[in-house]
């Protein structure tokens, strides 16, 4: 085999066109299937360069944006939705009251979306499960382990017995299931690697039906030490030597390392110093004619701050990993909004929360700014901390109509969010409410990323429509922050 790094396309797309000659140049109504959307330009090329014709493209898509085509007759509960229903769970038994349920019930349903991916059912009884975790870990049984089992299955079978919905994962095996007694056109499937066992099993009972071609990469017979490291390091799933094994294996076969000549290392000092090593380095590929040129760091301020560099440079990045909502300052005055009215409103933080340029966005921009000056001055000198009845006093011993108005819509905004129990999305209402109040929501939709945290707030929302988990004010906005 020759080794070239991205060789698949081509010589999968000469093995298609020799498959699909008697149809050529039509091509449409096969299927490629894809491990992402972004591989579909190459393919394309690849077709037809192979084809040395104009074609009519085959439908180029991933196994799970194949697989969402298929209607389900079942709503499908969301991430949200169901991590809500394991917190009840949680909270109802009193099995973890010092922890984090929120990050509990997420690791929870990680792992459940993984059991039902790989097609793999609980036991019945909690005893056999218990048996069955003894028998993996090879360790005996003790309280730690009989606790583990319990809280997983019954967990599991909490979520199992809701016939109302599907979670995520088990609609996909649905409609996988569907779409593979449904299935007429051939499929070629193109560099999927790390296949669950329900797409296994998808893609052989598709071959029952229609010709089904696999292409991927045989690293076993590549006479390339580049692809031989590579394979080393990111193994498939039949190899479960652990990675010095498969390191001493390597080095036994390619003694010099292909990579040598193509890596650099540089010891950054700080995380300035390597977005600034990125930019660089970058700008001096462009310059020396590359023009692919990914970039892949280990955080998002890097990430963010690299992207900022090049684009001061007019080199324009495609940001395919986003960042958290909560770094940026849309977030940042919900987060201040909320310190304001979680308390007896501190000073600080109901400053900072109106020197925000989202808050009273509706107002002039100089007016606003003079009246927050103002207010600040005020607070100041008469060196008073907390109480928001004792700022709207200050305010009207100065006489300052501009600043009693604008704590007095602060005051509507804490009355529209409230205290108690409430449900998750009766608790983003009520934080809808109080934005719209102060203002803070129309500054959020100027905004790029204020978009974004309106759009999470309005899709956690509709998500959690039907779950009736009520919480506390400081539980929910635990809550939210992780979701930020």
């Amino acid at each position: 085999m020759h080794c070239v790094m991205g060789a698949l396309p081509a010589q999968a797309a000469t093995r298609i066109i020799t498959l699909e000659r008697a149809r050529l140049p039509d091509l449409s109504h096969a299927v490629v299937l894809l491990p992402a959307l972004n591989a579909a330009t190459d393919m394309a090329r690849a077709l037809q360069r192979a084809a040395a014709a104009a074609l009519l493209l085959p439908q180029m898509m991933t196994l799970r944006g194949w697989a969402a085509q298929i209607p389900m007759d079942r709503p499908i509960a969301g991430r949200v939705a169901r991590e809500a229903v394991l917190y009840e769970a949680l909270a109802s038994r009193g099995w973890l009251s010092s922890t984090d349920l929120w990050a509990v019930s997420r690791e929870l349903g990680i792992l459940f979306d993984e059991l039902t991916m790989h097609a793999v059912g609980l036991p019945a009884t909690v005893e056999e499960f218990t048996a069955q975790l003894e028998q993996a870990y090879r360790a005996r049984r003790g309280e730690a382990l009989q606790f583990e089992a319990r809280l997983v299955h019954e967990l599991w079978h909490a979520l199992s017995r809701d016939a109302s919905s599907l979670d995520a994962e088990a609609a996909y095996r649905l409609r996988l299931s569907r779409l593979a007694r449904e299935v007429t056109a051939p499929v070629y499937a193109v560099g999927l690697s790390r296949l669950s066992r329900t797409e296994q099993d998808f893609l052989e009972a598709c071959a029952t039906r229609v010709p089904v071609h696999v292409f991927a990469e045989d690293h076993a017979l590549a006479d390339c030490g580049i692809t031989n490291a590579l394979a080393s390091a990111w193994p498939s799933q039949a190899d479960a030597q652990d990675l010095p094994a498969r390191a001493r294996r390597l080095g036994a076969g390619w003694p010099q390392s292909d990579l040598q000549p193509h890596l650099r290392f540089f010891g950054a000092a700080s995380a300035e110093e390597e977005a600034q090593a990125v930019d660089v380095t970058v700008r001096e590929w462009l310059l020396a004619g590359k023009r692919r040129i990914a970039v892949v760091v280990g955080d998002r301020l890097t990430a963010r701050r690299a992207r900022a560099l090049l684009e001061r440079a007019d080199v324009l990045v495609r940001d395919e990993a986003g960042w958290a909502l909560s770094t940026t300052s849309a977030a940042t005055v919900v987060s201040r909004w909320l310190d304001v009215t979680a308390g007896d409103c501190y000073h600080r933080d109901l400053i900072d929360l109106l020197k925000s340029p989202f808050a009273f966005h509706d107002w002039p921009r100089e007016a606003r700014q003079q009246a927050v000056w103002r207010f600040e001055h005020y607070v100041r000198d008469a060196n008073v901390m907390t109480g928001l009845s004792r700022f709207i006093a200050l305010a009207e011993r100065h006489d300052d109509a501009e600043v009693r108005q604008m704590l007095l819509r602060v005051q509507r905004g804490m009355a529209a969010m409230g205290r108690g129990r409430r449900s998750l999305s009766r608790w983003l209402a009520a934080l809808d409410a109080g934005l719209i109040e102060i203002g803070v929501r129309d500054g959020l939709a100027a905004d790029q990323a204020g978009e974004q945290v309106l759009e999470l707030m309005a899709r956690l929302a509709d998500e959690l429509s039907g779950i009736r988990l009520a919480v506390d004010f400081a539980e929910w906005r635990r809550w939210l922050g992780r979701e930020f």
